[in-house]
């Protein structure tokens, strides 16, 4: 073992885990319109890093905004307006898309964002909705195939 290995310490798997990807998360992150609201918020001094919620009152994750610029603040200083706006979705971009709004982040630009990202989830839901559509008929279609196998026979239908 090197000096630096018992300096730093190694990784114990055994140790308990505090913190696990949100797959969820992930998956929105990959996503292109992600990118654009976090840096066109980060150009208007604002920031978030949406969180999954303990408590289930409806929505599954927050977003607490941040402000890391505003008109007065010295510069290089470091300084951050904690919990400026908070916002709750059922996504984590959704989450952050209330948070901005809240944040009064509503110029043409941003809305045209929020916009987009909302496009993108009815799109989704569309496509759920398709895919509902043909599963219920695919077990309509099974519930009357055996309704008709398990029929009652009538013991007067066999004169």
């Amino acid at each position: 073992m090197s000096c630096a290995t018992e300096m730093i310490g190694m990784y114990e798997p055994s140790r308990p885990v505090l913190w696990k990807a949100d797959p969820l998360d992930k998956a929105e992150a990959a996503l292109e319109i992600h990118a654009t609201l976090h840096r066109e918020a980060g150009k208007r001094g604002f920031y978030c890093s949406p969180k999954r919620s303990a408590i289930n009152r409806g929505f599954s994750y927050y977003a607490e905004i941040n402000q890391h610029a505003w008109e007065g603040r010295p510069e290089y200083s470091g300084l951050v307006r904690p919990n400026v706006a908070y916002g709750t979705g059922k996504t984590p971009l959704l989450a952050a898309v209330a948070g901005y709004k809240l944040a009064g982040l509503n110029d043409s630009l941003m809305l045209a964002i929020y916009l987009e990202i909302e496009a993108y989830y009815l799109v989704k839901a569309v496509k759920t909705i398709g895919r509902l559509e043909l599963a219920i008929e695919d077990l309509e279609g099974i519930l009357s195939a055996m309704s008709r196998m398990t029929t009652p026979i009538d013991e007067d239908d066999d004169l």
